[in-house]
Formats: C-alpha cells, structure tokens, sequence
C-alpha cells in the first residue's frame, strides 16, 4: 500500500516512483498490475521543432540546457536577430537564427551546423559541414549576420511540413514528403516520423513495453536514433519525450548519417542488445530471452550519448493477458 501510493503521487520521490513502476506489476498484485498500466505513457505529438528550440528545458543526457545567445543586432528596418547555440536537433554546439519579438525568441531557423563540428567517432572522419561556405565557428565568429538575415534557404521547406530542408536533412527524413511515413502525421510533430505506428506481433510488445518502462520518467527531449535488429520491420515505441529516428540495420554504413556525426554531443543511441549471438536465429530470439511457454522473458536495452556515457537497463516482463509488463527492471551496466 505504501509503495502504491509512492507510485500513484506525483509529488513522491522521483527514484521511490521509477522502482515502484518497474517492479509493482511483479510484486503488488493485481493492484499493482493496474496501477502500472493506468499509468503507462501514451503516444503523443510533439512540439514544432522552432518553438522547442526557443523554449523549455532541453534534457538529452548531460547536454540539456536553455538555448543560449552568442550575439543579436538590428537590421536596417530595426528588427533584431540573434544568433542562438541550442541542441534540439541533436548537437549541443547548433546554431540557429532567430528574431526577436516583443523581448522573446521567435521563428527559430536551422542553420546546419554545429560548433562542436563532427564527432570525432566518426570514422573515416566527414568534411565539417558549412552554410554558405562558412562553418560553424565562423559564423559565431561574425560572420553570421551577413550571411544568415534574410537568407531564404534557411527558411526552405519543399513539402511544407514544418521542417525545414535543412532541418529534415539533419534527422533523415524527406524533404519532398510532408508525412515520411505515411500515418498522417507531419514530420516535424511526429514522434517517430519514419516510424508509423501499426498493430504489433507479441515479440514486438514486449520491446515497446520495455522501451516504455525504461524511459517512463525519463524527461529527456533530445533528439534519438534507434537502431534496429536486422529483420525487424519499423514501428512506434512510446516511452521518451523526444523526436525518435528508427535506423534498419541492413545495408547501414555506421557514421553515414548526419545523427551519427552528433555522437557525444547530444544525440541518444538507443538499441535492445542481443542476449543470444546466433546470426541464424531470427531477431526476437537473439534479443529476447523466453521461458518454455513465452509468458515471461528478459530483455537488455542501452542508451548511449557517447563513448563513456551510457547505461545497460535489464528488464524482466511477464505476460498478463495479452499485454506484456515489465514486473523487474535494474540497471545492468554503465560506461
């Protein structure tokens, strides 16, 4: 009862609820099994990227932090810009313009390019990118006015989306198609927009309620890429509060993505590890561990923002019905 009301009081301790809502299923009964699943998350849409990039508190691991302004100026019309550094799209080091309105940031515009530049994990090392010709640090070093105020590729959006090309450049999806994954939901509000969400096989559920339980009480809105198991198939998974890229194993050069070159800067790798390395088995049994019947299994899953920041979460669920629930879950490991 006590753990019950932990779980069920939002004002409780933060590490009392998570524990409560990993393990309750397991351990409370059937008024624990209830309290969990009235609790789990559900889909939802998210902000516009401009407005999540002038406003809250990102918190993508150790890299959340209030847009910062390394410098503003007047045009000649009297209208000020500014220059902002802001990790949304997955780089601490990003730069977008802005204009203020009224003494608040508005219209936030991608510029492409990071001052933390590429990833030094990226391997063969990409050329840094540049807009216009200019790096990152150039335009922080002045150059930024002049180049970016008024300039209309900033503000180019071919399918009208809400992502600009520049933006969809950086998260992968298409520019020529308003809905990358064809589940009425533009890209630039949706949660998983190269991932639409479907009816799902048991092994599936299970992934998405473990996925779900891990990142429960997560606050994290950064910008994360799933890697998927060869032969799996996308699907939405509910859980994190951020825009969530699913990456198909088969035929991916590692690095070759844009995401990829944002490793240690903010952007969230995230992957269910194999628990059996069988190439021949099928995917579900190489990260799945099952009992005789497949009623209760074990899974592991890692997030990771850079070489020696990442944590291991194993989890146990049970088959209740026809919803999987975690009932254990502990972290496993941490780099």
């Amino acid at each position: 009862e006590f753990v019950l009301h932990q779980l069920q009081d939002p004002n409780s301790d933060h590490k009392m609820r998570e524990e409560a809502y990993w393990h309750l299923a397991g351990t409370g009964g059937e008024g624990g099994l209830r309290a969990v699943l009235a609790l789990r998350n559900k889909r939802s849409l998210l902000k516009p990227v401009a407005t999540r990039a002038t406003q809250g508190f990102l918190n993508a691991g150790e890299f959340g932090r209030k847009p910062q302004v390394l410098a503003e100026k007047k045009d000649a019309s009297g209208r000020t810009w500014g220059l902002l550094e802001n990790g949304v799209l997955g780089s601490a080091g990003d730069l977008w313009l802005a204009e203020k309105v009224n003494g608040v940031w508005t219209n936030a515009l991608f510029t492409g390019v990071s001052k933390s530049g590429v990833s030094k994990w990226a391997k063969p090392a990409p050329p840094e990118p540049k807009f216009e010709g200019k790096t990152a640090k150039q335009l922080a070093a002045g150059a930024w006015f002049e180049t970016l105020v008024g300039n209309p590729a900033l503000s180019k959006d071919s399918d009208g989306d809400g992502l600009t090309d520049i933006e969809e450049q950086r998260l992968g999806t298409n520019p020529n198609l308003a809905d990358t994954d064809g589940d009425g939901n533009p890209d630039s509000i949706d949660p998983w927009p190269n991932a639409a969400p479907r009816l799902l096989s048991d092994p599936e559920q299970l992934l998405a309620a473990t996925y779900e339980a891990r990142y429960h009480f997560d606050s994290g809105d950064g910008v994360g890429l799933f890697f998927a198991e060869e032969g799996m198939e996308p699907f939405e998974m509910v859980g994190r509060d951020g825009p969530m890229l699913w990456v198909a194993t088969k035929g991916h050069h590692d690095w070759s993505l844009p995401l990829e070159q944002c490793y240690d800067q903010g952007v969230a790798f995230i992957r269910f590890d194999e628990m059996i390395h069988d190439p021949k088995l099928p995917w579900q049994d190489r990260l799945i561990k099952w009992n005789k019947d497949h009623t209760e299994a074990s899974v592991q899953i890692s997030t990771y923002f850079g070489g020696l920041n990442g944590t291991g979460y194993a989890a146990d669920l049970r088959k209740f019905g026809d919803k999987w629930v975690v009932v254990a879950m502990h972290m496993a490991y941490v780099s």
